[in-house]
């Protein structure tokens, strides 16, 4: 693959204590420094025409050039040098695709690089549901329903048995799913709402644009230290962390987030993200690359489709052979 070519989508690891914007950053030095290491030597050259030996004296005459010598050379033109004007590449266009993780939190972050980021809005359009694990702490709460916050309540959690939980969280799918179709304003009794569900289009009509938990489960449960697996759609979080508060009070106790952990993205998972260690150019480039088959169907326009995307040309640029 050649940098022409570095044009697509994949998934990085992002750590907790860190921004999204941090890591874009760090990503594009890692990249622009391989980029530059890999570009070969090319300079354009110049013909150089100058006089061989002294001039003739100028004596207001006219004088024939033709018994005068002249030295044809050939040049490289450092003005062109890294040294003189700097490294070639010093800007590369990366983008979040799907965000939604703030400085604390960690997992799967979905980047587009080069051009396509044009397919941004079609990857977010799709209604891709997300997967997170989070580790929840009964007993207290805090001003901003993280466990680093100010603690504001603490509440006792002996009373919470496996099944009162499971069947708490049971029911915050159903609550979800209850407030969104309220908000569409969609009668779900109504003869619209059948013919809707029977072409497949209800979920889009009722869970578009508003945070849905589309399914929750306990993972593990030794109080007060309890984890869910949760799988939302356009959700934050903020709002994870407003559910765990809102858990806490529906039994009847309290609670905080102590981690929070995207294991999923659409078609992106844990294995398909790269860690900070990997962050080269090689292995970026082969991660485009694998993924342009899961990513297709979602990205589908009209215009073009990521394929023909990575084989343009892009006029002015160095064809720069990753291996």
């Amino acid at each position: 693959m050649s940098f022409n070519k570095l044009h697509g989508l994949f998934a990085a690891h992002k750590p907790a204590g860190i921004t999204c914007s941090q890591l874009i950053g760090t990503l594009k030095t890692s990249l622009l420094k391989d980029l530059n290491a890999s570009q070969k030597l090319y300079l354009p050259t110049f013909v150089e025409v100058k006089q061989f030996g002294k001039e003739a004296p100028n004596d207001g005459k006219e004088t024939s050039n033709e018994n005068q010598l002249w030295k044809v050379e050939e040049k490289k033109d450092l003005r062109f040098h890294p040294l003189v004007a700097g490294p070639y590449f010093n800007r590369l266009n990366v983008q979040v695709v799907s965000g939604g993780l703030d400085k604390k939190s960690s997992g799967v972050l979905v980047l587009s690089i080069g051009r396509a980021s044009q397919y941004i809005p079609a990857y977010q359009n799709a209604l891709l549901p997300r997967q997170y694990h989070v580790n929840m702490q009964l007993g207290y709460a805090t001003s901003d329903y993280d466990a680093e916050g100010k603690v504001i309540v603490k509440s006792t959690y002996r009373h919470i048995s496996r099944e009162k939980f499971d069947r708490v969280v049971t029911g915050l799918t159903k609550t979800s799913r209850r407030y969104n179709s309220n908000y569409s304003g969609l009668d779900m009794q109504s003869q619209e709402a059948y013919d809707i569900a029977v072409s497949g289009k209800l979920e889009s009509v009722t869970l578009f644009n508003q945070p849905t938990i589309l399914t929750a489960k306990c993972l593990h449960f030794n109080p007060p230290y309890v984890s869910l697996e949760m799988e939302c759609l356009n959700e934050d979080n903020d709002f994870i962390r407003d559910t765990i508060n809102s858990l806490g009070i529906k039994l009847k106790s309290s609670a905080v987030t102590s981690r929070i952990n995207r294991t999923k993205d659409g078609p992106f998972t844990m294995e398909h993200s790269i860690l900070r260690k990997h962050w080269t150019l090689a292995n970026i480039a082969q991660c485009i690359k694998d993924s342009k088959e899961m990513v297709k169907p979602f990205i589908k326009r009209k215009d073009m489709f990521l394929d023909e995307l990575a084989d343009e040309q892009v006029k002015g640029q160095p064809d720069v052979q990753i291996q």
